[in-house]
């Protein structure tokens, strides 16, 4: 008797074969109806049959929190009738560098400038753990190119990430280290 997989078998039944080791010998109705078929292998005593729920037990954790949901997850929990689940959505994350001696890292520094490395650095990061990413360029140290840079973010990405420098003021004292004497 032809059943499809997942099927339940006759009662009596001890073995499935499966239908590439067979070969219809004869049929009926234009070939709709299979009257006689060659098994190709010996079949064993229980091969192919398999007891209801046996892949999962009652009461098995099928998926853990934070697992992405993809289609073989959603496959997973219609196979267990769980057809609403509470989900987050993978957050866009933008990456600010604040500093006026921050310069893109296809430019030449001029003296006191320095490459934006730490923007790659978190960008190649974020990236790595499956996060999308904006880059919200350098912000000068000023309010109104801060503020302006850090609206844009917050408007476009769930979170801000903002890498510069942090300091009292513009004024600095610079040394010479080997005399000690202010240059």
């Amino acid at each position: 008797m032809r059943i499809t997989t997942g099927a339940p078998v006759p009662p009596g039944s001890d073995a499935v074969v499966q239908v590439e080791d067979t070969e219809l010998v004869e049929s009926a109705d234009e070939g709709k109806t299979e009257v006689k078929v060659k098994i190709l292998s010996t079949p064993k005593v229980a091969q192919d049959l398999r007891p209801i729920g046996f892949d999962i037990s009652s009461g098995e954790l099928v998926l853990s929190k934070g697992e992405v949901l993809g289609p073989a997850e959603l496959g997973l929990l219609a196979t267990v009738s769980v057809t609403q689940v509470s989900v987050f959505k993978k957050p866009k994350v933008a990456i600010l560098s604040t500093g006026n001696e921050i310069v893109q890292p296809t430019e030449s520094p001029k003296a006191g400038q320095i490459r934006d490395s730490n923007k790659t650095t978190l960008t190649a990061a974020v990236k790595k753990e499956g996060f999308d990413v904006i880059d919200l360029g350098i912000a000068q140290d000023n309010p109104e190119s801060l503020e302006a840079t850090l609206t844009k973010g917050l408007t476009e990405a769930d979170v801000v990430i903002s890498s510069g420098g942090v300091s009292m003021s513009e004024k600095v004292q610079v040394f010479n280290y080997t005399t000690g004497s202010p240059i």
